[in-house]
């Protein structure tokens, strides 16, 4: 509320900020001898958290691959998921005061997405490689290399593998750009609904600065998934 918002600041204002803040998981932060609020980094691991049912206060290095979710599967770990928001949306480190021993200031400049999608294009096109190279490729080496709305199924390999050498090259590429993309998007999206997540949390709430931070960030998020889609649609 405003009210939750407005007796915040003047918390804060009271000692200069020395205090630092209540941040997520009633953990302060931003203060004299305190960690700097990082709102990307910080809200995402929150976010991540919560859409596993964890406390937000869970360890940021939990590995929940082994099960079904399509969060955990995508990434691993919280910290794995804020790492690459940190990366495609940058992120500042948020201090209340300015004596030498408050939290850190600074920023982290963001680079964007298409730099995630061109890292995943050769893991793609090694995973087509290897399944088109066998006659009879596993079940696992099939799911392997898909993506979410782009499989690779067997009638996909013995097409490929029924081509010229110089055409299986070609399509061999193709699909691993579109399931590059795939996967690329589908990272995007969850890091996207998991810092959405966060951003509920009162403690984010009451943070003005932060949340704004993040609701900038949330939409620039948004706008790099349309541009990399318009331009793999503009490139085909």
């Amino acid at each position: 509320t405003n009210a939750d918002v407005v007796s915040a600041k003047s918390k804060v204002e009271a000692d200069n900020g020395r205090r630092g803040i209540t941040w997520i998981g009633n953990k302060v932060a931003g203060g004299f001898a305190q960690p700097a609020i990082r709102p990307v980094n910080d809200i995402v691991v929150a976010g991540y958290n919560l859409t596993m049912m964890q406390p937000v206060t869970a360890s940021n290095t939990a590995d929940y691959s082994s099960g079904s979710t399509p969060l955990g599967k995508a990434f691993p770990r919280p910290q794995d998921a804020a790492d690459f928001a940190v990366t495609v949306l940058g992120d500042q480190l948020i201090a209340t005061c300015d004596e030498p021993s408050c939290a850190q200031k600074g920023a982290v400049t963001a680079i964007g997405l298409q730099s995630k999608y061109d890292a995943e294009i050769p893991i793609a096109l090694n995973q087509v490689k290897l399944a088109i190279s066998s006659s009879n490729p596993t079940y696992a080496t099939l799911a392997a290399s898909g993506a979410p709305d782009v499989s690779m199924s067997t009638d996909v390999v013995r097409a490929i593998r029924e081509l010229p050498s110089d055409m299986q090259a070609i399509s061999s590429q193709r699909i691993a750009k579109e399931i590059a993309l795939a996967r690329t998007i589908e990272k995007a999206l969850a890091v996207r609904a998991v810092l959405i997540s966060g951003m509920s949390l009162p403690e984010v709430q009451k943070h003005e600065p932060a949340l704004e931070i993040a609701k900038t960030k949330a939409d620039m998020l948004s706008q790099f998934i349309q541009d990399l889609l318009f331009e793999s649609r503009v490139r085909r």
